[in-house]
């Protein structure tokens, strides 16, 4: 997929993580907004990987019973990305290390399965794992005279047999803040470290609060108010409203969810939108669609317009385009004009493209719906043809002249008709009475909610 230009995006969150106030932010973005990849460009910069350490957790590998067990498992893959990228370990912490193995109770094969069954995470987490048992058995070989990396993954295997104490994890603890000191001293330069928790829109409720309420107690631990572990910054992506639906599907009420929530950020939530950078691209981006090119320049002149009104409502984002980019679309709808004539059905065309978008037909109704209710107008001039196609299919029987009116959101649209060998014309005349509709707006999604049952198959008493 083309990359999309954020620049405006990066900059300023690149000002909100230079604010030394901020030592826990919530970066809140929508399902699909392209949050974690944008993260992963940031953080992948060079220019970033001299000023930060950044560890990844991914939460959704921690489906689990207990505090205690997520608590455990976290601590676990924390070390495991430490060791992994280059921390040594003095041979007086072999103790430690053997700690770090006996403290992560029965889930830590299954976290080590899971994370390994992930695609997205294959390759780093591999890598990572792989270079954590050469740390430990470096360290081991120091005492031991048979194969230490077997001895490693015996460890390993003998996880799911350990139960983890409380003296335990504090020297786990211990282990990290020394080892994060390390961190940050990487390269002979001075760096934050950072601890990234992605994939909170993954978790089930009851899975995001019991995260967020293990990272407030631990906070506490050392009486500083300082982060969990010792981390310079703690970053946790979410979508805030998700986050706000699970608190009230909890609880029964929102009243609360300020009070709770405040005390995972510092200053305020940064909040990750895209949208108008998507809308910026969007002819590129959709030229990508295969299909022919004197086809796919009209729908632009036609449904261009529409399209960013779906990226703007948030109904369309990035994960919706990457969608449509590895579409094929194999025929494009005719209608017939007459025995002799035929043309692109552009309404059925822009529905065949939205299907291609979406999971299945009533998510393409769910959308259009939604795009209604939330930006109902749009301007008049710049959908004109898209307006007088959707018309034409609502009243194929009007004679030619013939005015028509329209009673929508409590306004009263005007049109007439002209009819020509082939087409049909509707102009709008007045709204409300006033005649100057080069300056007015329309619902045009209005119109499309109505003529939508003709594209998809879905009952009219869905709605």
């Amino acid at each position: 997929m083309r990359q999309i230009e954020t620049k405006g995006m990066m900059e300023q969150f690149q000002a909100h993580l230079n604010n030394t106030n901020n030592q826990r932010i919530i970066f809140s973005g929508c399902f699909g907004s392209g949050k974690t990849t944008f993260l992963n460009n940031f953080f992948n910069d060079p220019a970033q990987q001299e000023k930060y350490y950044v560890c990844k957790l991914f939460p959704v590998n921690y489906v689990t019973s207990t505090n205690k067990d997520i608590y455990e498992l976290i601590k676990f893959d924390i070390l495991i990305q430490l060791l992994g990228t280059g921390i040594t370990i003095e041979r007086t912490d072999f103790e430690k290390v053997s700690t770090i193995c006996r403290s992560v109770k029965s889930n830590a094969l299954k976290l080590l399965q899971s994370i390994l069954g992930v695609a997205s995470l294959i390759d780093e987490n591999t890598v990572k794992l792989g270079k954590a048992i050469e740390v430990i058995a470096n360290i081991y070989k120091d005492y031991k005279d048979d194969s230490p990396k077997t001895k490693i993954e015996q460890f390993l295997n003998d996880l799911e047999n350990e139960i983890g104490t409380s003296y335990e994890m504090n020297d786990i603890s211990n282990l990290i803040r020394e080892m994060l000191i390390k961190a940050s001293k990487l390269e002979n330069k001075q760096k934050e470290t950072i601890l990234l928790i992605d994939d909170f829109d993954r978790l089930e409720p009851l899975q995001s609060f019991r995260l967020l309420n293990i990272l407030s107690t631990n906070d506490n631990e050392t009486g500083t108010g300082e982060n969990k572990f010792g981390f310079d910054k703690i970053i946790i992506v979410c979508d805030i409203n998700n986050l706000r639906d699970c608190f009230v599907h909890i609880n029964g009420t929102n009243k609360a969810f300020n009070g709770y929530i405040d005390k995972f950020y510092s200053t305020e939530i940064f909040r990750f939108d895209i949208r108008n950078d998507l809308v910026k691209v969007i002819n590129i981006l959709f030229s990508q669609i295969n299909m022919p090119p004197d086809v796919r320049s009209e729908f632009f002149e036609r449904y261009l317009d529409i399209i960013q009104v779906m990226i703007n409502c948030g109904e369309i984002n990035v994960r919706t385009i990457t969608k449509i980019q590895e579409a094929h679309i194999e025929i494009i709808p005719t209608k017939t004009l007459d025995d002799f004539h035929k043309t692109c059905d552009y309404a059925g065309l822009l529905f065949l493209v939205l299907k291609k978008m979406f999971v299945d037909d009533y998510e393409v109704s769910n959308a259009i719906s939604a795009c209604s209710i939330q930006e109902p107008l749009s301007p008049y001039r710049k959908n004109f043809t898209a307006i007088n196609e959707v018309l034409c299919l609502l009243y194929p029987s009007i004679t030619e002249k013939q005015q028509h009116e329209l009673l929508i959101y409590d306004n009263k649209y005007t049109f007439n008709i002209q009819k020509t060998a082939y087409y049909s014309y509707w102009k709008l005349v007045a709204v409300n009475g006033v005649t100057d509709y080069y300056a007015l707006t329309f619902p045009v999604f209005h119109l499309l909610d109505r003529i939508k049952y003709q594209y998809l198959n879905i009952p009219k008493s869905y709605e």
